[in-house]
């Protein structure tokens, strides 16, 4: 349009003729283009090498602006560049227009009073040190700021320690931990301004005990006597996990608790499965139970949706379905018999067709695209928060749900929980994570996406922390927070066996969000 080209000479810029050309045509197939060209502060001589160089950035904001941008205004502007960066822009474009579906879906589930507060989507990129840096960095000085509210005496940062002993307290990471001959306990303690030996001394039996369980990467604070060579420990603080009461909503609603529900294993109970269903759907159970199940109104399936393929070795031949297309196919089929009225909020377990490394994003769209059109389903990140039963007198209930994939580490390398057989009471390592206020503390415990921010800090506290993986049922509280661990819809397999782990199947907890309660349902 000669008005674009008009405008552009009112505000100072000139245009080549080639360019000219250009903007005119651009500016006919999309009135948006002008403003969005003037965004990317021209040069005051405009050639069309400019416009061409620009056009990834002015269609992505193009289709930002307008998600029913057409497909003859995308064509033309996709023609003007080179194949390998029109595929890059289509992408972009796919990813937008996902991005809008989900606001879109999020906003209808707000009506159902659901909202996902925290959902971690973390783009594959190359890593480098410095991404592993400002990783520790983050989570280093996220919980300091927590410890330092402990009061502590003499507060000092490593650096300016000197020679002479005194009493005072530092905050650090644990970098090294050891025991020497006399059994005493050694740790290597390092915060921003350099390292130092702290010894925990075996004759200080409780603290000593409290001292075995510490792990390698987790921020905690000590007190004692010392100087700048060693330090003597006479208390330890964790940075910790609490709410001060618990909640109760003014809506007489039930959610239930699964997980791990490995469609396409030759042993999944899909009998099990469906009279669960059919409980939720009020089909059978006794009046009573009828009564409790028209309130179900939420459903968490927390990871581990289907058995996947090349998980483990040889898992091939205890598949019964053996393409992972099929597997999400049947969990769609056996989805869509709820009633539409129960939201159902998923996220992915190591199983699922999604990178291993945590957060874990939401499963590829090719896969599941039958479950995201369904209307009562979302699918979030592992982990993720979710928010529920939210009103204009009540803040809702805070839930953290994480599949559980650092748990076996902890169940096999902390004394206190292998001694009492964490792998059956997997609520233990939900309190023990808690406390350390970090879903993953130590490096190897899991394999996760170094970011500045560390996604898997447990930064506010949840009313009720949800997993699974384990396989094992498992409800408590720490702190008046609500611990559930979920079951599986599998017995135990071979290579559950090999880890020790001991399944607990078709058992479901459900919550009554007015008054707090939690009971177990069985469907074994």
């Amino acid at each position: 349009m000669k008005e674009t080209i008009k405008s552009l000479m009112l505000q100072g810029y000139l245009t080549e003729p080639s360019a000219a050309e250009l903007i005119k045509e651009a500016s006919i197939k999309n009135e948006d283009f002008y403003h969005i060209f003037l965004s990317l502060n021209p040069p005051k001589c405009i050639t069309k090498e400019f416009i061409l160089q620009n056009i990834q950035k002015i269609v992505t904001q193009l289709i930002k602006k307008n998600p029913e941008i057409s497909e003859e205004t995308i064509s033309f502007f996709n023609n003007l560049i080179p194949k390998k960066e029109n595929e890059e822009i289509n992408d972009n474009i796919q990813q937008i227009k996902e991005d809008q579906e989900r606001v879109k879906k999020l906003d209808e589930f707000k009506k159902r009073k659901v909202e996902i507060t925290q959902s971690i989507e973390i783009k594959n990129r190359k890593l480098t040190v410095e991404d592993f840096t400002k990783y520790f960095r983050g989570r280093y000085d996220y919980l300091k700021r927590i410890l330092q509210e402990k009061n502590l005496e003499n507060l000092s940062s490593i650096g300016k320690l000197s020679g002479q002993r005194k009493n005072f307290s530092i905050i650090g990471m644990i970098s090294n931990k050891r025991l020497t001959k006399n059994k005493n306990l050694i740790l290597e303690i390092e915060d921003l301004s350099g390292k130092l030996n702290v010894l925990i001394n075996a004759n200080k039996k409780e603290l000593f005990e409290k001292a075995k369980d510490l792990v390698l990467d987790e921020v905690i604070a000590l007190t004692g006597v010392g100087d700048s060579e060693i330090f003597f420990v006479n208390d330890i603080f964790f940075p910790d996990t609490f709410i001060t009461e618990k909640k109760t909503s003014p809506d007489d609603e039930y959610v239930l608790f699964t997980a791990d529900w490995h469609v396409g294993h030759k042993t999944f109970m899909e009998e099990n499965i469906v009279k669960f269903i059919s409980w939720i759907n009020g089909e059978i159970g006794t009046e009573s139970q009828k009564e409790i199940a028209k309130k179900v109104k939420y459903l968490f399936i927390a990871g581990d949706l289907v058995e996947g393929v090349g998980v483990y070795p040889s898992q091939e031949q205890e598949l019964a379905i053996k393409d992972l297309y099929q597997q999400y196919k049947k969990f769609a089929e056996i989805l869509r018999k709820i009633r539409k009225d129960v939201t159902i909020i998923l996220c992915a377990g190591n199983h699922d067709a999604v990178r291993l490394v945590e957060p874990q994003p939401i499963i590829e769209k090719k896969f599941i695209q039958e479950i995201i059109d369904m209307e009562n389903v979302f699918f979030t990140t592992n982990p993720s928060v979710v928010n529920l039963g939210k009103t204009k007198n009540f803040a809702g209930f805070n839930i953290l749900m994480y599949h559980g994939f650092s748990y076996p580490h902890y169940m096999d390398n902390v004394d206190s929980l292998r001694l009492a057989n964490a792998k059956l009471k997997p609520d233990m390592i939900m309190h023990f994570l808690l406390k350390k206020r970090h879903l993953a503390p130590t490096h190897a415990s899991t394999t996760y996406f170094p970011s500045e921010k560390d996604f898997l800090l447990i930064e506010n506290p949840p009313d009720i922390f949800l997993s699974a993986h384990t396989h094992h049922t498992a409800i408590s509280t720490y702190n008046n927070i609500l611990t559930i661990s979920c079951a599986s819809w599998i017995p135990e397999t071979t290579y559950q066996e090999k880890l020790g782990l001991v399944a607990d199947p078709c058992k479901v907890p459900i919550f009554h969000m007015k008054t707090g309660k939690i009971a177990m349902l069985d469907f074994n």
